[in-house]
């Protein structure tokens, strides 16, 4: 579980970084969605994981955290889990 924990951490730490650049983010995020599928996961479990990521960022946050900053990591969340899910393109 640490293994997997570590690995979104390094998924976040990627995708704040690669802000810059949307085009390359989306590809790499819907290519981590493929990779995903081949792991066996499904579309329901992108609802099921949503919940205690944004309870984690949450708790990293502590004191930091705002109504606004949730929100701002919420519309995040969405945006990758969305990409990551979505149909592949042709």
């Amino acid at each position: 579980m640490e293994s997997q924990i570590l690995a979104i951490d390094h998924m976040l730490q990627s995708i704040v970084y690669s802000l810059t650049r949307p085009e390359q983010l989306c590809m790499g995020l819907r290519e981590l969605g493929r990779r995903h599928i081949g792991y066996g996961v499904k579309t329901e479990h992108y609802a099921i994981i949503r919940p205690p990521l944004l309870a984690a960022i949450e708790d990293t946050l502590g004191d930091e955290s705002t109504a606004e900053k949730l929100a701002a990591w919420q519309g995040a969340i969405d945006e990758v889990l969305g990409l990551m899910n979505a149909e592949p393109q042709s």
